[in-house]
């Protein structure tokens, strides 16, 4: 139930976007791989250089082609396509574009661009190529809604504490986005609305004039709702605070999101364990190879085994929107 001594008229989404992005917001001060690993390796790498040469040889191998990382964090996934392709044709033609809140890393190569800004700012309509939100979805606040003792769904007021409290009926949209995505039924029961994502989303889609956009998340579908609002700092999950001292985070709406690409993208929805099975692969002979060899091949297949787990990264949902 919601209670609080100390609560004000500020939404979650309100309160969420500033502890992460306001005066002194964590994402302003912190590194990402404090405080928790994603699925950023040699893997996914391998991934998103096979959906890079896909879409080169889908779009006819154009003269420049846009490879941009939303939130981009501290550039490990653009820094390491990158070096991979070196010395390659492909490389010479590729425009790599970080985007994030975050200043430019310091030892980022220099043919890696930067943009900071908020990541749901619109893309120019003009981008070919490969647009990648590793991990970034989940990031843009959302509100909570709770359904009251009447049977009338209202949006859920926080305080810098955590105090909560019932404030305004759900606007129209909100109340059309939970009727078709995340129904609420009991006294008490919560959701967590996905409608800035969706938009968020949308406005990826719409900035590629041709080419793939892909968003890789935590996630649920409508027939696996579940409350999944909470917090992270050095690896310890904590409640869910707005208070700029840890990172909130909640499952992103797959279902909703992928709705909400427009009509002329061509949507599909993979899981992570499923996506990268083509890179699980098999350890080479022992007395074939070098010693050297072996532990890197070793490394790599125990990497793809973690990233693809069911029940841990490999359950991430994997959603792409291909366009022109």
């Amino acid at each position: 139930m919601c209670h609080s001594a100390r609560v004000t008229s500020t939404t979650w989404a309100r309160a969420w976007e500033r502890s992460a992005l306001g005066p002194g917001g964590f994402w302003l001060r912190e590194e990402p791989a404090r405080h928790f690993r994603t699925t950023v390796g040699p893997v996914l790498r391998d991934a998103m250089l096979a959906l890079l040469a896909d879409v080169d040889l889908r779009l006819g191998s154009p003269s420049i082609i846009d490879v941009i990382d939303i939130g981009a964090g501290d550039g490990a996934l653009l820094r390491s396509m990158e070096s991979a392709l070196q010395g390659t044709r492909l490389c010479g033609r590729v425009r790599w574009t970080g985007v994030d809140v975050r200043p430019r890393p310091q030892d980022l190569p220099a043919a890696i661009d930067w943009h900071v800004r908020d990541a749901t700012a619109h893309l120019p309509d003009t981008v070919t190529g490969l647009v990648m939100a590793h991990e970034w979805l989940d990031e843009v606040p959302v509100d909570v809604i709770e359904r009251d003792a009447r049977g009338v769904d209202r949006v859920v007021l926080v305080d810098d504490f955590g105090g909560q409290a019932l404030g305004p009926e759900v606007a129209d949209d909100q109340r059309a986005w939970l009727a078709a995505w995340w129904p609420l039924a009991d006294v008490g029961e919560r959701a967590e609305i996905g409608l800035a994502r969706d938009r968020a989303w949308s406005r990826l889609c719409a900035g590629v004039a041709a080419g793939t956009i892909i968003a890789v998340d935590y996630g649920h579908v409508r027939s696996e709702r579940r409350l999944t609002l909470r917090a992270y700092r050095d690896g310890e999950l904590l409640d869910a605070i707005p208070d700029g001292l840890r990172n909130l985070t909640a499952h992103v709406a797959i279902d909703s999101c992928a709705a909400a690409s427009p009509p002329r993208a061509t949507v599909t929805v993979t899981r992570q364990a499923d996506a990268l099975a083509p890179l699980a692969g098999a350890l080479p002979d022992p007395a074939a190879v070098s010693a050297g060899d072996y532990a890197a091949a070793l490394s790599y297949v125990m990497e793809c085994r973690y990233v693809r787990a069911a029940k841990g990264l490999g359950g991430h949902y994997w959603l792409r929107a291909d366009v022109g």
